[in-house]
């Protein structure tokens, strides 16, 4: 799934500094520090609140993370990123790979009780591509779905390539075969929800529309402190032996620490920066686990607002300025490993060798030459964005920026935005620069290369444009999964995207975590931890 971009935003709960500021930050036995009514509650921090709390809407990694406990698909990626059936217990392709026949999963209730069928299915597509509900994925995840253009264009209410068979069959037409059809189905643009409590033309606004299939039921959502959920005693699934999550939400750094070390939370995600630091300290260093994840953390050029990005040689200059090595191991402390190209570790047509850009500051004023630059001090100031409170971000940035100064000449300045801003104007193509994290999807060269880089693609917001990488990732997309043809038509695609540079790629994701030891059965999906119900806390 593709919990997309790497960001952190949001405040914290006051009633959690005040409780770690009367219990102190040293570490002891659990229950001298956990109060009874949290010893089952599953406490994690997040940096940020959901970007939304409805299926459609959303696009980042932690809000697909908190969303998944609730909401479930057809169908879902298992711990060794094989697809496997969830709401659908099975399917038949047809028609040269272009009919999908999915039979549901019968006995399957919503968290209030109402009954799971394939009506629920054709009401969830048809409402995510609702162009009143204005969801920024609809049309990336299920514009294959023939009809889906037409409902997201107004003209009308219904996904012509839906059809209900039956009580437990639905039949999805595209309108050409592609291999990875099914994975789209595992993202939460296509999740289900409750026809009869939640709104068509309405986004979910309130956890009493937060009604779903999955293990979990919101309960409580205070903004800028907590996202709570309880176990869902309808789940058709392995039920949750924990009775609730708590996601406690805090901004800075420090304070999450903090919470950890005050056995106040379980879990908190980490920057590579924090990850550093956190393995100097001794209450700490123990409880460090390292996640690797299909993602990449990279430098966008936006040619669409900032008109020197439109000519590749300053692209390639300001690609060539940036120490990469420099970031990963000092400012990393080689956390994650340094990209060598945009396809990450484990997704199909990954190389460990590819044809990128390399750090060489004496090429960079070269290509600026070639430009027409003396040296960057000619070109117009250049502002970088990040998201509000995203460490490692920063101090990534502020490394790019000395890289600019120092090697180019250039005129550079860092700006933060919250990160629902920093998204709309991503989309708005209206960023000059930004630094992010992508995650795959599905673990497709499509998801990376076709959706961001192809001059139609429903990611590329840096108005990037090269007839030839279109022509090819156009070609590779509708080839047989397995074919030799198809990786080398990626390979080539990739090659020719590193040389334009219109993303200078900084890191891969091996994604570091504080985990008390009181947590154990926590199972893993392609972006994440997967859903929260086979994990058991330990309290003695």
């Amino acid at each position: 799934m593709r919990s997309r971009r790497l960001c952190v935003l949001a405040l914290l709960g006051f009633c959690a500094l005040m409780i770690f500021c009367m219990i102190g930050c040293r570490r002891g036995a659990f229950g001298e520090y956990i109060s009874p009514a949290d010893y089952n509650i599953l406490r994690i921090t997040k940096a940020s609140d959901p970007q939304s709390l409805d299926p459609a809407l959303i696009q980042d990694v932690d809000s697909t993370d908190e969303m998944q406990q609730v909401f479930q698909g057809l169908t879902k990626w298992g711990p060794n990123l094989n697809l496997q059936p969830c709401l659908a217990e099975s399917w038949k392709i047809e028609d040269g790979g272009k009919v999908y026949v999915f039979k549901l999963r019968k006995g399957v209730k919503f968290s209030n009780g109402d009954p799971f069928d394939a009506s629920c299915v054709q009401y969830s597509l048809d409402r995510a591509c609702n162009p009143r509900l204005k969801s920024p994925v609809a049309e990336e995840y299920l514009g294959d779905i023939v009809g889906v253009s037409s409902v997201i264009a107004g003209t009308t209410s219904h996904i012509s390539g839906v059809k209900v068979l039956s009580k437990y069959k639905v039949q999805i037409t595209i309108s050409r075969p592609i291999a990875y059809f099914l994975g789209k189905f595992a993202y939460n643009t296509s999740w289900i929800v409750d026809p009869k409590v939640v709104p068509f033309n309405q986004p979910i606004t309130s956890p009493s529309t937060m009604i779903g299939t999955g293990p979990f039921i919101c309960t409580k959502y205070d903004p800028g402190s907590t996202l709570e959920m309880q176990a869902n005693p309808n789940y058709w699934g392995h039920k949750a032996s924990i009775g609730g999550i708590r996601y406690v939400i805090a901004k800075e750094p420090t304070t999450r620490e903090e919470l950890f070390l005050a056995h106040q939370v379980d879990i908190v995600g980490l920057s590579s920066p924090e990850a550093s630091e956190a393995e100097q300290e001794p209450d700490l260093e123990k409880d460090i686990k390292f996640f690797p994840r299909m993602g990449l953390i990279y430098f966008a050029m936006n040619q669409a607002a900032y008109a020197p990005f439109s000519n590749v040689h300053v692209r390639r200059a300001v690609a060539m300025a940036i120490n990469c090595q420099l970031m990963v191991r000092e400012i990393g402390g080689n956390i994650n490993p340094v990209a060598t190209g945009i396809l990450p570790p484990g997704m199909i047509g990954f190389r460990p060798s590819t044809n990128e850009v390399h750090y060489n500051p004496k090429e960079a004023l070269k290509e600026l030459r070639l430009a027409g630059y003396k040296d960057g001090s000619e070109l117009p100031l250049l502002k970088i964005y990040i998201a509000s409170g995203e460490l490692g971000s920063q101090r990534y940035a502020e490394v790019i920026q000395n890289n600019l100064i120092t090697n180019l000449h250039m005129p550079v300045e860092l700006g933060a935005l919250d990160a629902s801003t920093l998204y709309a104007k991503e989309d708005e193509k209206s960023l000059p620069a930004y630094i992010l994290g992508w995650y795959a999807d599905y673990p497709d060269p499509q998801d990376f290369l076709s959706l961001t880089f192809t001059s139609n693609g429903a990611e590329n917001h840096m108005g990037y444009v090269n007839s030839q990488v279109d022509a090819i990732c156009n070609k590779a997309d509708y080839m047989p999964e397995d074919s030799k043809e198809r990786l080398a038509l990626y390979d080539k695609a990739e090659d020719m995207i590193l040389q334009d540079a219109p993303w200078k790629p900084i890191s891969f994701v091996r994604a570091p975590e504080l985990i008390d030891p009181r947590v154990s059965g926590l199972r893993e999906a392609i972006y994440s931890h997967a859903p929260m119900n086979h994990v058991v806390l330990n309290n003695n």
